[in-house]
C-alpha cells in the first residue's frame, strides 16, 4: 500500500499483514506530533468515514489497498479557515432574516418555518466555529469582552425567538427576526471581523 500526504507520495510503503487502521493510527501520531491535524483519509480514493463503515474500512489488510491518501494542514490554518467560513454564515444571515421576518408577516407559515428551521442550523454552526477558532487566538481584554457581550445579547434573542415559534405568535417572531436578530448579528460579526482583522496585523 503506497502512502500519499496531500498529493505527494511518502518514501514508505505499508506491507505484510498490517490493517489500515494500524498504519493510519502510527502515522498520525507523527503527523501531531509535528504540530499538524489530519483533515481527512482515503483509501483508493474512498473516503475514510466517521459512522458505521469506518471500522470495516480501517480493518482492511494493507494487501488489498493500492493508496492511502492523507490531507493534513496546520492547526492555525484550519482555524483561519472555520473563522472564514463562519464570517460568510453570519453576513448571509444578515440578509436572509429580515426577508426571513417579511414571510412570516405575510402568513408564509409553513415555508418560514422550514426556513426559520435552516436559518439555526447555520446560526449554531457558525457559533461553534467562531468559538473554536477564536479560541486559538490571543485577544486582548477589551475586544474579548466586547465578544462575550455580543453573545450575551444574541442568546436572548435566540430564546426569544424559539418561544414565539413554539407559542405560535408569528407577529412577535416577525418583530424578533426584523428589529432584534439583525443588530445581534452584526455586533457579533463586527466583533468576529475585529478579531480576525487584529491576528492580520498582529507582530510575529
Amino acid at each position: 500500500m503506497k502512502i500519499f500526504m496531500n498529493g505527494l507520495e511518502l518514501g514508505r510503503e505499508a506491507t505484510g499483514e498490517m490493517e489500515v487502521g494500524q498504519v493510519l493510527s502510527e502515522i498520525q501520531s507523527e503527523i501531531h506530533a509535528g504540530g499538524k491535524i489530519l483533515l481527512g483519509a482515503s483509501i483508493d480514493g474512498v473516503a475514510i468515514e466517521k459512522g458505521f463503515r469506518r471500522r470495516r474500512q480501517l480493518a482492511t489488510p494493507v494487501t488489498r489497498v493500492n493508496k492511502l491518501e492523507l490531507m493534513i494542514q496546520d492547526p492555525e490554518a484550519v482555524s483561519e479557515q472555520i473563522l472564514k467560513d463562519s464570517l460568510q454564515i453570519y453576513r448571509q444571515l444578515q440578509h436572509e432574516v429580515p426577508v426571513l421576518a417579511t414571510r412570516f408577516r405575510m402568513g408564509d407559515e409553513f415555508t418560514a418555518n422550514q426556513q426559520l428551521a435552516d436559518v439555526l442550523d447555520r446560526l449554531t454552526l457558525s457559533l461553534k466555529g467562531s468559538s473554536m477558532a477564536l479560541k486559538q487566538r490571543p485577544l486582548n481584554s477589551n475586544l474579548q469582552g466586547r465578544l462575550n457581550q455580543a453573545g450575551g445579547e444574541l442568546m436572548p434573542v435566540l430564546d426569544r425567538v424559539l418561544a414565539a415559534q413554539t407559542a405560535g405568535d408569528y407577529t412577535a417572531l416577525a418583530d424578533q427576526l426584523e428589529y432584534k436578530l439583525p443588530t445581534a448579528l452584526k455586533n457579533c460579526f463586527d466583533c468576529m471581523l475585529q478579531a480576525t482583522e487584529t491576528q492580520t496585523v498582529a507582530p510575529r
